[in-house]
């Protein structure tokens, strides 16, 4: 009768712990995450999402030339888009995304593909807060560039470039 009754004491005790452990939980605040989001512009014949947070910079804005940035309160992002389209001549592509970084440094040059076309890709580090992207192909006789400087230490503009640059593609 001691050996039943130990077991039910045991099966109560680990009842109790159970429940006790999910009252914990349910008030513990959940974790919400909202997905950003993100409104397309069409600049020339280039398609490409750019975060809500972003703002359209009315001051710099130039027929062929559109600029977008966002600044938390505290500085520690500070994304600036750059988008620009011009009729093409007969010019290097890679040294076209180039001229767009003003920053002296050791730049990483590469070729991408992005959504099935091919773009001249520049990145300069200059310090561990600050990244300069400048990106430079030609589509319908027109060469476009999208400079994106990422300056700060947060982390937000690198995540907001990796996902403005997945949408990058053209059409009519």
């Amino acid at each position: 009768m001691k050996k039943k009754l130990k077991f039910i004491v045991f099966i109560l005790f680990a009842i109790a712990i159970t429940v006790f452990i999910n009252l914990l939980n349910d008030n513990k605040p959940k974790k919400v995450t909202t997905k950003e989001k993100k409104e397309e512009k069409i600049i020339g014949n280039l398609h490409i999402s750019i975060p809500e947070k972003f703002e359209l910079d009315d001051n710099n804005e130039e027929d062929n030339i559109v600029y977008y940035d966002y600044n938390d309160t505290d500085l520690s992002n500070t994304c600036i888009i750059q988008i620009e389209y011009k009729d093409y001549y007969d010019t290097n592509i890679e040294q076209e995304a180039k001229d767009n970084i003003f920053v002296n440094g050791s730049y990483h040059t590469e070729e991408k593909e992005i959504n099935n076309h091919k773009w001249w890709v520049i990145t300069l580090r200059h310090n561990i807060k600050a990244i300069y992207y400048s990106y430079a192909t030609t589509y319908n006789d027109k060469i476009y560039t999208i400079k994106y400087d990422d300056i700060g230490p947060g982390n937000y503009c690198d995540k907001a470039y990796n996902k403005i640059f997945k949408t990058i593609k053209f059409g009519e």
